[in-house]
């Protein structure tokens, strides 16, 4: 096994892996994201130069351990920055490992490389993935960042990597408990990580989305579901739901229920989200709720203060009545203008079961 090789023609572009790669001298040229999310087994991708690859692709570890792994160094897998000048960064590689206890206050690391030069861009973050039979003890850091651009003013552009994905499974009072961690060091929500796996649907007790990490399921008008429990981060991030996607966010089996989820929303034409009976958009992007699907569930949508929402003319909701945990009665109710709408001086209340009136 070794790194894979860019693609030619994509001088100064940076490696993919878990994200796209930055572009180089031709914006419209990256180089595309691939692996598994769960179970990371590959190398990552070289930079792009002229006529030679560019910075190295950072590599591969996993490893079984029979009971406990103490980690206060670095472990990294990171991609190499461009070399010969200019090229692309190299992505970073693949780190998964499982134990039965995980302690320490090390590093673990897949970052992508920086690109070197002009018009150059840095290397997508790798795939890490951890699984733990106890509860983790281990409170070091999981870096998975991509690559700066060659030119420092392009570095919030697509010419810096993509974020890199950070698995992590352990047990939590005796009961199983995954999380998802996506770091985008406040590049635009171009860069993004795609959930690309072969299945149809995915639970996560936790999604951390910090510094504009965006979350995507692949976008092949397939019916695909999305579950996440609690939704955590620093409000910069945004989960899309494309046509025929499911998202369902933190709903809890009550009748009355209440989300103050800290990240932004866009809900395409013809897809659906679920979520608590009181919803708080906080969202900290430009847009905190970009809506053009259906919600349901929702019986009061709170647009925090400052906070702006777009409502399209495609926009519906649905009551549900659930007995059982099994779905009984569904009504639709559609919004018959486009709405744009910013919170001001306090609060604006909408209830989208009802006819909104401004």
């Amino acid at each position: 096994m070794k790194s894979h090789l860019p693609s030619h023609g994509c001088h100064g572009a940076g490696g993919a892996h878990a994200s796209d790669g930055g572009t180089g001298r031709d914006p419209n040229m990256s180089l595309k994201p691939y692996g598994n999310l769960f179970l990371p087994r590959e190398f990552g991708t070289n930079g792009c130069g002229n006529q030679s690859p560019g910075g190295n692709a950072g590599g591969l570890f996993f490893l079984t351990i029979g009971n406990a792994l103490h980690l206060d160094g670095i472990l990294s897998v990171r991609g190499q920055d461009g070399n010969p000048s200019p090229s692309g960064g190299g992505s970073g590689g693949s780190i998964l490992f499982s134990t039965v206890q995980f302690t320490g206050n090390g590093i673990l690391d897949v970052s992508g490389g920086s690109g070197i030069g002009q018009k150059t861009g840095g290397g997508s973050g790798g795939r890490l993935a951890v699984y733990v039979k106890s509860q983790s003890r281990y409170f070091g850091q999981y870096l998975a960042i991509g690559g700066n651009a060659g030119d420092a003013g392009n570095d919030l552009s697509q010419a810096s990597g993509g974020p890199g994905t950070v698995y992590i499974w352990e047990f939590l009072n005796q009961i199983p408990h995954n999380r998802l961690i996506l770091d985008n060091k406040k590049r635009p929500f171009s860069h993004f990580v795609t959930l690309n796996e072969s299945r149809g649907s995915y639970e996560f007790d936790e999604v951390h989305l910090t510094r504009k990490a965006s979350l995507h399921m692949v976008h092949n008008r397939k019916q695909l579901n999305l579950t996440i429990h609690k939704i955590l981060g620093d409000g910069t991030g945004l989960i899309h739901v494309h046509e025929n996607q499911f998202l369902i966010a933190e709903v809890k089996d009550a009748r009355r229920t209440i989300t103050r989820a800290q990240a932004n929303f866009k809900l395409d034409t013809n897809s659906s989200a679920m979520m608590s009976t009181v919803v708080h958009m906080i969202g900290k992007g430009d847009i905190a709720f970009n809506w053009r699907g259906r919600l349901i569930n929702v019986m009061h949508l709170h647009l925090a203060y400052g906070r702006r929402a777009f409502i399209g003319i495609e926009a519906h909701t649905g009551t549900l009545k659930i007995i059982d945990l099994y779905l009984q009665k569904e009504k639709e109710h559609f919004i018959s203008q486009l709405w744009s709408l910013a919170a001001s001086p306090k609060w604006i209340i909408l209830h989208p079961t009802e006819c909104i009136s401004l």
